[in-house]
């Protein structure tokens, strides 16, 4: 397992929620205040980390407001498009909870989601996936999307059902940020760093703000990357990170963590 590259930060909130940004204005809001209010019933400290991804909506410019108006949003800003798994590396690495619960932002996984995740917490487990479960997608997707969770489950050992929503201690999120890749992909990560992982069945809700912007070549383009990713480790490993071949560097807005490291 790589080294941890994080440096311990005094008052560190318990959770980072961590959410990829692209075409999603209209919930990102709504994912924040949800998110809080969650966080504050389970009695934990709580930061939302968005990442915009190069997003050509007016998500750029409703984040930076939000960040000015909630002391425990910030904002990670890619001037570039990565894609969504790199985008989630951006966001692990400005992360500066304990916990950290990577989600996405169009709110199909509900905030109210995360006590069920924070439950599985266990000792030697450090990573929980929600299992995605309910129709939130046509059937084709459903069937596609299950035999591709199918092959990274036989490939790299993660659990069947396994897909972004995920809760990782910070001793794995260390780790996957200084994982070797040209090709991020979370799940492949996780399985290839061999991090003990466990998920639970969470009910995913049909998507109400926007489109999705992943059509059919899309998503098989995607998931050639997260197999990809595996064969490369394997055959091909890079020498460093993805953040540290990355020539896109990330604006951070609010920087509290300057002053607190």
């Amino acid at each position: 397992m790589p080294m941890s590259m994080h440096t311990p930060i005094d008052n560190a909130p318990d959770l980072s929620v961590v959410a990829p940004v692209y075409c999603n204005a209209d919930s990102i809001g709504t994912l924040a205040a949800e998110a809080l209010a969650v966080a504050r019933a389970m009695g934990v400290t709580c930061e939302v980390v968005f990442v915009n991804d190069a997003s050509p909506d007016d998500s750029l410019e409703r984040l930076a407001a939000l960040a000015l108006a909630m002391p425990t949003v910030r904002v990670v800003n890619l001037s570039v498009n990565v894609g969504q798994h790199a985008a989630v590396l951006h966001g692990l690495a400005h992360a500066l909870g304990r916990v950290c619960v990577v989600m996405d932002a169009d709110l199909q996984d509900r905030p109210s989601s995360l006590p069920a995740l924070w439950r599985m917490r266990a000792p030697g487990v450090l990573a929980v996936f929600g299992g995605r479960v309910g129709r939130y997608e046509s059937g084709g997707r459903h069937i596609t999307s299950r035999l591709f969770k199918w092959l990274l489950h036989r490939l790299t050992g993660v659990p069947k059902d396994a897909g972004t929503f995920v809760l990782l201690e910070r001793q794995a999120v260390d780790a996957i940020i200084a994982f070797p890749t040209r090709t991020p992909w979370l799940q492949s990560i996780v399985g290839l760093l061999e991090l003990p992982a466990v998920s639970v069945p969470i009910e995913r809700a049909v998507r109400t703000h926007g489109r999705s912007s992943y059509t059919a070549f899309r998503r098989a383009a995607t998931a050639a990357r997260g197999v990809w990713c595996v064969v490369e480790y394997r055959l091909w490993p890079a020498r460093q990170s993805y953040l540290a071949q990355s020539a896109q560097r990330a604006q951070l807005w609010p920087n509290r963590r300057a002053n607190s490291s």
